[in-house]
């Protein structure tokens, strides 16, 4: 399937189209890369769908001419964590990064919530404080 843009990822999230344990209909949601059990993906979703639709609210891109891609990440050191990326749909450049919860041991970046853009990562305590981050504007 060709890339949903944010804004028909939100439609179909809202409509229930990826509240199923169908492998399709997850990598259709932009899955592309997982550690996790496939059953997992679902819920995985669920929670991230959320987040996308907090950050689609900013304004900081445009909804229909971007589109998001969801990866599970599996550090040496921690455990599993979910990020997502917002990119051009016409050139594929990456406008942000961020992983709401990062699965790292390491006590200075575990459960911390990254974010990256403008070529350098931000790190926050809690995902209110990385939306306000993107609220600012990334300043």
């Amino acid at each position: 399937m060709d890339k949903l843009t944010v804004r028909q990822f939100i439609t179909k999230f809202d409509n229930g189209d990826f509240d199923t344990d169908s492998l399709k209909a997850q990598m259709d949601a932009g899955w592309f890369d997982w550690f996790c059990k496939d059953s997992a993906l679902k819920n995985r979703t669920k929670i991230i769908g959320r987040k996308i639709k907090d950050v689609s609210k900013i304004g900081f891109f445009d909804i229909d001419k971007t589109y998001v891609y969801l990866k599970n990440n599996c550090p040496m050191d921690g455990k599993t964590y979910d990020s997502f990326g917002i990119c051009d749909i016409e050139t594929g450049n990456q406008i942000v990064w961020i992983a709401p919860k990062l699965g790292f041991n390491d006590v200075k970046y575990k459960n911390k919530t990254e974010i990256f853009m403008n070529e350098k990562s931000e790190y926050f305590d809690s995902w209110k404080e990385a939306k306000e981050f993107l609220i600012t504007g990334g300043k």
